[in-house]
Order: C-alpha cells, then sequence, then structure tokens
C-alpha cells in the first residue's frame, strides 16, 4: 500500500518538477535516486553518481527532503529546504518539541539532539515522537551543527593555577576548549568552566605571567 501510494505521487512529482535539465528552480528539483527511497519527508544527501540523491545518514550534509519514494534509478521530486518558499515536513526519529532545533540523524530522521557528524535541518513548528512526521522550519538547512563563536589566545596573568577570561556575548550553555599553547614549567589545562560574559581556566601547576599562554575556543550548537 505505501509503495503504491508512493507510485501515485511520484508520477505527479514527474510531471509537476520535471527540470534536471540545466536552469534555476524555486524551491524543488527532480533528481535519479541513487539507491531505493522508501518514503517521503526523508532527508537527502548527494548521491556518488551526479545528479543523484540517497537517504542521508549521519555525517552526509543534507542536500534536500524527499517528496516521493524511489527505486534506484528513478526519479522522483526533491524538496530544496536553501530555496524553499515553504515548511518542510520530516520523519522523526526521536521526541521532538515545539520550537527546538532540529538535527539529522541515520536513515534520512531528524531529531532534537545534536550528534557527532548531524548538521541542522531547522527549527520544529510542531512537536512528534519517533517515527511521526514534523513541520520544520528550514532556518540554516544543512549548517554545521556547531559553531566556532569565539578563537583566541590568551597569556596568563599571575603567578596562580586560574584565570577568567571575559568574552561577550558568550553563555553558560556554550562549550569551552582550552589547552596550553605556551608552557613556562610544563603546565596543562585540568578544568575549564563557562559563564555568561566570561570562562575561568585551571592549570595543573602555577602558571607565568606573559610567559605561560592559553589558546581557547568557542564553541555554540546551532
Amino acid at each position: 500500500m505505501v509503495y503504491a501510494i508512493c507510485g501515485i505521487v511520484r508520477r505527479r512529482a514527474v510531471n509537476d518538477f520535471c527540470n534536471i535539465a540545466e536552469g534555476t528552480h524555486e524551491g524543488n528539483i527532480t533528481m535519479k535516486a541513487y539507491s531505493a527511497i522508501s518514503a517521503r519527508n526523508l532527508v537527502l544527501a548527494a548521491g556518488t553518481d551526479d545528479g543523484s540523491v540517497k537517504v542521508a545518514e549521519l555525517g552526509d550534509k543534507p542536500l534536500g527532503v524527499s517528496a516521493d519514494c524511489a527505486e534506484a534509478g528513478e526519479m522522483l521530486g526533491v524538496a530544496l529546504p536553501g530555496c524553499a518558499g515553504s515548511t518542510l515536513l520530516c520523519v522523526a526519529g526521536d521526541e521532538i518539541a515545539f520550537g527546538s532545533n532540529v538535527y539529522t540523524k541515520a536513515s534520512g530522521k531528524v531529531g532534537a539532539t545534536a550528534e557527532e557528524g548531524s548538521f541542522k535541518i531547522g527549527v520544529a513548528l510542531s512537536k512528534a515522537s519517533n517515527g511521526e512526521t514534523v513541520e520544520v522550519d528550514p532556518l540554516g538547512f544543512g549548517s554545521s551543527a556547531y559553531q566556532v563563536l569565539a578563537f583566541g589566545q590568551t597569556d596568563w596573568a599571575a603567578s596562580n593555577t586560574s584565570q577568567e577570561i571575559f568574552l561577550n556575548g558568550i553563555d553558560q550553555d556554550d562549550s569551552i576548549l582550552a589547552y596550553v599553547q605556551t608552557a613556562a614549567a610544563g603546565e596543562s589545562v585540568v578544568g575549564m568552566e563557562i559563564m555568561d560574559g566570561k570562562f575561568s581556566v585551571e592549570l595543573d601547576k602555577a602558571g607565568t605571567p606573559s610567559t605561560t599562554k592559553i589558546t581557547w575556543l568557542v564553541l555554540r550548537k546551532n
């Protein structure tokens, strides 16, 4: 029954979106399925063959969302969120709350948690459970799940084991990475804490002012 329904939609997609030839496309395009695509509303990535798409897995950069299902080698309609004039429907891979950010998961599904290899899909406009359809505003579709918010190097200021570094725009929900770029006596970073407008770095032994240098990176989840 599922494939019968998809077959009807597929014929409609080919008629409406038969636009694989060179030119411009607004919101959708017809592409070839590199491998079988079993349902509508699955996140797609570029296939190995030029002009083909496949179901996106973790680590695959999302290209669009399936408007149909297709067997390998068949044509199907693909929604292009980067130029979409509307919201998208996607398949939830876990619990998603209204208003939460949505990221890619395995098997072309989406979830509310960014995992290693995830890319951002957008913002959920409805709540959904695993396997249900969720409406998504494709804000930031295809961008990395994490952005580099700030990066820099700081000289150690005093002969002690901890130092606060003030930085406008960061907050306690961001993530901080830091290491000793230049050590005076073999010191290394053993602890970090990020707060609104600042973060602290703790060393295993006292740093040397103007000699010990800390390189740091602040990350924010999109």
